[in-house]
């Protein structure tokens, strides 16, 4: 590879080196990649005819606002066979244009591919990794092509993602997903084609969820239960919500929370789970369909076989396990085994465990909070501050919650990957799919672990008048 070193910068002592990949080099590492490239046979794509072709005609004019202003939304009748490279065989790929056939993001993962399996002298590392790990290098990225306030004629992929994707002044428009791949790669691509399916599905489900909140604000006088609550002549004694402290109070005291409740939990509710229900079964198929046309589209058949690479971090531990053994052996060892992995296993369970319990030690703390502070409150000499005292502690431990949920959120999400780390998987595949399974479960727990609380414990632990359940023998759980 040919690399370049750049010192003339405006901060002191900071240098940059850019690295760019010849042709024969290109050539060599698609072919160990696999990657496939088009080839000179082309098939012309079948077009709709007849009235299909009519409605789809007008269809696209009446939608045209919604569509960005790139090459992608053009129909194209011509496509080009895809196939993996191969040198022996480059007469049969479409060489025409050398400078374009590797485009910009493929030519980054191909580098970035050179400098992950490139091996340093210090420490027996691996790759740039290490070294970013190591404080050797800041940060290694690849160049953009081109600058987004160029006056050109012709514009740049980076300037036309700037002005028909990322810029607010087009959220109404559909993404042009084609370019989102060519600049940033297949699984980017992906990403923001199935966020974007995800965004239009949402629209008739939020519509759906809005007649719902209306039908219960148009209702709420006709509910039963809130006229009951409500009703002068009703009135209902109810039990001290704490001991000493508290008071008898009235039930029709509650006829607000009563009212507002319905807004959201009345009759026409069932009919949007149902809804629901049925709307992600819904999304979950046209998802599928999305799917396999841009498959179809980006020949993505085998693109996880692909990718399919040991990572460097890997390949590290192996080379330093064989340089580890008796060299007289002459033992090669080629993989790591469940032996050679089980402390990492070990402190996995143990550390999710660990944090599965922080999370429910503080939902515990949370609920010990609201009953403490609910009885302190009752105890003031204030009226004002006994009268607010539900709402205060329900706002108030509304936010705390809130607020270590965000930052569980955080450390959990850094933790998995530290955990995932640990076992140094093989592939990036399986590193993905590890470092998915401990972040959701870790942050199920966290986001939901309240929620399950309060649907399917919260009051139904409190015991009977006479009888009531306690916490450390002095706080009474909570109604």
């Amino acid at each position: 590879m040919n690399i370049f070193f750049v010192f003339q910068t405006k901060i002191a002592g900071v240098g940059f080196v850019k690295i760019h990949a010849p042709w024969n080099i290109l050539c060599r590492e698609a072919e160990l990649m696999k990657l496939k490239m088009p080839t000179k046979k082309v098939y012309e794509v079948k077009q709709l005819s007849g009235v299909v072709e009519k409605i789809c005609s007008l269809a696209c004019k009446l939608m045209e606002p919604l569509y960005p202003h790139v090459e992608e939304h053009q129909p194209q009748n011509i496509k080009h066979l895809s196939h993996t490279f191969s040198r022996e065989k480059q007469h049969l790929f479409d060489l025409s244009d050398k400078d374009n056939f590797f485009d910009s993001k493929t030519r980054s993962s191909i580098v970035f591919e050179i400098l992950k399996r490139t091996k340093c002298k210090a420490k027996y590392s691996m790759g740039i990794t290490s070294l970013l790990g190591s404080g050797i290098y800041t940060a290694a990225y690849p160049l953009h092509d081109g600058d987004i306030n160029e006056e050109s004629a012709v514009h740049n992929d980076r300037r036309l993602l700037y002005e028909e994707w990322a810029n607010y002044s087009v959220f109404f428009k559909y993404q042009p997903i084609g370019l989102v791949r060519k600049y940033f790669g297949e699984k980017i691509g992906l990403y923001f084609a199935w966020l974007g399916l995800y965004t239009q599905m949402l629209i008739p489900a939020s519509l759906v969820g809005v007649i719902v909140f209306l039908y219960g604000c148009a209702t709420v006088d006709d509910n039963l239960p809130s006229m009951e609550i409500c009703h002068p002549k009703n009135n209902i004694t109810m039990c001290p919500l704490c001991d000493k402290v508290c008071s008898y109070w009235k039930l029709s005291t509650a006829c607000g929370t009563a009212r507002a409740s319905h807004l959201f939990d009345n009759p026409a509710t069932v009919f949007f789970s149902i809804f629901m229900a049925l709307w992600a079964a819904m999304f979950m198929e046209h998802w599928k369909r999305r799917q396999m046309r841009l498959n179809y589209e980006w020949d993505l058949t085998g693109f996880e076989d692909e990718e399919d690479h040991p990572r460097a971090e890997y390949e590290l531990r192996v080379m330093q396990k064989t340089l580890s053994k008796d060299q007289k052996s002459n033992h090669k060892t080629e993989k790591l085994t469940c032996q050679d992995r089980l402390p990492a296993y070990m402190t996995n369970i143990v550390m999710m465990l660990l944090m599965i319990g922080v999370t429910f030690a503080i939902v515990f703390g949370v609920i010990l909070y609201r009953i403490s502070t609910k009885a302190a409150l009752y105890m003031s000499s204030n009226p004002v501050t006994r009268s607010h005292a539900q709402l205060t502690v329900k706002t108030t431990a509304a936010i705390i919650n809130l607020v270590v949920i965000l930052i569980l959120d955080e450390v959990y999400g850094a933790v998995a990957r530290w955990l995932t780390v640990l076992e140094v998987p093989k592939t990036d595949k399986s590193f993905e799919e590890r470092l998915i399974f401990k972040t959701f479960i870790l942050k199920f727990v966290n986001a939901f672990s309240p929620i399950i609380y309060i649907a399917f414990f919260r009051g139904r632990l409190v015991g009977r008048p006479g009888s009531y359940l306690y916490v450390f023998e002095s706080y009474r759980m909570e109604e």
